[in-house]
């Protein structure tokens, strides 16, 4: 999260994260050998008539528009100038299902819509265009969409007149690509070995890579993702922990920092499979890492609006404050563009702003929810903060923050170290404010104390776990029992969870059922409460319930039992790696029926 104040340096959005990130950016070097400029590759392009290169420029037209138009581009056969099929190439239809995991082409609709091409080097590129297009509708296949592909310059003006005129006359959406359109593609995308290949370009020209040790890590994750979702995704039914796949595939692209069209084509893709399988917090999840990318590393703002709009709605469609909390991390970096660009967007920003604050403060009135109550109040703040004209308006914000923060100190849901971790990167620029000191000294103590009786606790765990496996059970609840106040906080949950769960078992050795029940559903509601922030699965969701369903049946209580069970199953059957076993079935169901056989009539 960042907070909106402008930027003295002016340096580019990508620029500054690079020097504060560098780990989420590339860190290999690229050396160019030789020379391909714009110059050279529009020399070649030029002259393909005069070295008798039409066809080989029918192959590179048809690769470069499989990279950037659509995939599912058919071999051209025949001689010259599109032969027997009136085309030089069209696409095939390709099934839905087959078509979801793309991430290259414009293409919405392969399996409805038929698009045609024709390559042309002809000097007279309108006359050639319009011959294409005729011949084209002449076939009566219904295509619904047609590209002129030519080696020519054509300016914008006679460009747009003759796609609206062809348009018109044969009711085909026409599209004249010409060599400023091919040139900008291969430079931007970094195309110039596919040029060189299909085009037969003399030249000792090559990109040579050192890979940086961050790269090659990275390098070796995406492959191994790629190789799971090649192998394992049935495009029928693809599953939540398979949707994770999809976007971590398009952060670490980022960050390798491959071409931007492939990068965005991946961010659409994980977008698209959210949306259709997966949950709301799959779709926010997606939307927002593709906002930050548009701001951070495409500098793109129009598609960062269109990102942030998203995460507006399924914010208010989930209704936790830590997606709201990622909004405001959103509305910040909006905030800061609007400094920079002379009020580019203030009006939108001022609007999303102010409906986020109402909502915020309408989750700060749900004290049944204290830690997401308590982290709108703080998100407000920060809202706040985004808003001020000068350091000094930052004063009451701190000390407001101060306050929540202390509020928030014995909450195990509330975000402490969240909250830390912002407030150091401020230093910079609140650090001679006595009310920020004042914030920032008692984080500063509250670390150091947390941090104290987080190590206490754990020690009395570990010394409470050794006496349950000694048989010493009335041993371990004291120990146990004394840990607990250490880990009720945030950031070692899943410690807290595990000793919840040990000491269920301690009181059920002892009897005492009722108390083994209470301590199972703190902790089902410690893994549940997780689930509604993240929309994340997990199998020790599917464990607690399991053993809730268990002690539901000892204490006599099967319809309870029943409702735990179902819920075990249900996270089951969504589980990468399920967990329910035949045995366990099996075990549960002898459970189950000896209840009923010991239930009195």
């Amino acid at each position: 999260m960042t907070i909106g104040i402008e930027n003295p340096k002016n340096i580019s959005p990508k620029d500054f994260l690079k020097a504060r990130r560098p780990e989420r950016f590339t860190d290999s070097v690229r050396k160019e050998i030789g020379r391909l400029d714009r110059s050279v590759l529009e020399f070649q392009l030029s002259t393909l008539n005069r070295r008798s290169l039409e066809l080989a420029f029918e192959d590179f037209a048809k690769k470069l528009c499989e990279k950037v138009i659509c995939p599912n581009l058919l071999e051209q056969t025949g001689p010259v100038a599109g032969g027997d099929g009136k085309v030089d190439t069209q696409t095939f239809p390709v099934s839905e299902q087959t078509k979801i995991l793309w991430f290259v082409g414009v293409n919405e609709s392969p399996n409805e819509e038929r698009w045609a091409f024709a390559v042309s080097t002809q000097e007279n590129w309108k006359a050639k265009c319009r011959k294409d297009v005729l011949k084209i509708k002449s076939t009566n296949r219904n295509y619904k969409k047609a590209f002129c592909v030519t080696n020519m310059y054509t300016k914008a003006n006679q460009r747009s007149d003759l796609e609206d005129s062809l348009t018109k006359e044969t009711g085909i959406d026409v599209r004249i690509l010409d060599i400023s359109w091919i040139m900008d593609q291969i430079f931007s995308n970094g195309y110039e070995q596919l040029a060189i290949d299909a085009l037969s370009i003399d030249i000792d020209w090559r990109r040579e890579i050192e890979v940086g040790s961050n790269d090659y890590t990275k390098t070796l994750r995406l492959q191994q993702i790629e190789k799971d979702i090649k192998e394992g995704i049935d495009v029928n039914e693809i599953h939540h922990h398979q949707l994770d796949w999809l976007l971590e595939v398009a952060i670490l692209s980022k960050e390798l920092e491959k071409p931007i069209v492939e990068i965005k084509g991946l961010f659409d893709r994980a977008i698209v499979t959210s949306e259709k399988f997966g949950t709301s917090y799959h779709q926010f999840n997606a939307h927002y890492q593709y906002a930050w990318a548009a701001y951070w590393w495409f500098e793109d703002i129009t598609l960062f609006q269109e990102q942030l709009h998203y995460c507006f709605d399924l914010a208010k469609e989930i209704g936790q404050s830590g997606q709201w909390g990622d909004v405001v991390s959103l509305l910040s970096l909006y905030s800061t563009h609007c400094r920079s660009s002379k009020n580019e967007g203030l009006v939108d920003y001022q609007s999303l702003a102010s409906d986020t604050k109402d909502i915020l403060l309408g989750l700060a009135e749900q004290n049944e929810r204290p830690s997401n109550a308590l982290m709108s109040k703080a998100y407000i703040e920060l809202l706040n903060l985004q808003a001020i004209e000068s350091v000094d308006h930052a004063k009451d914000i701190f000390s407001s923050l101060l306050l929540i923060v202390q509020d928030g100190e014995l909450l195990v849901g509330f975000s402490f170290n969240e909250l830390y971790d912002l407030i150091t990167e401020l230093d910079n620029v609140f650090g001679d404010l006595e009310s920020y000191e004042l914030l920032l000294d008692y984080f500063t103590d509250q670390v150091s104390r947390r941090d104290g009786e987080t190590k206490g606790a754990l020690l009395s765990l570990k010394r409470g776990a050794r006496r349950l496996d000694s048989n010493e059970p009335y041993q371990a609840i004291k120990l146990i029992g004394k840990s607990l106040m250490g880990l009720y906080k945030k950031e070692v949950k899943k410690d807290l969870y595990v000793a919840l769960n040990l000491l269920s078992e301690c009181y059920r050795q002892v009897g005492l059922l009722w108390a083994s029940r209470a301590n199972l559903l703190l902790a089902a509601s410690i893994v549940t409460d997780d689930f509604w922030k993240s929309g994340e699965l997990i199998s020790a969701q599917v464990s607690i319930y399991i053993r809730l369903a268990k002690v539901e049946l000892q204490l006599g209580r099967i319809n309870h039992a029943l409702s735990w069970w179902q819920l075990a199953c249900i996270v089951d059957a969504n589980l990468k790696n399920a967990i329910l076993t035949e045995k366990e079935l099996q075990s549960f169901d002898a459970f189950l029926s000896q209840g009923f056989l010991n239930t009195e009539i």
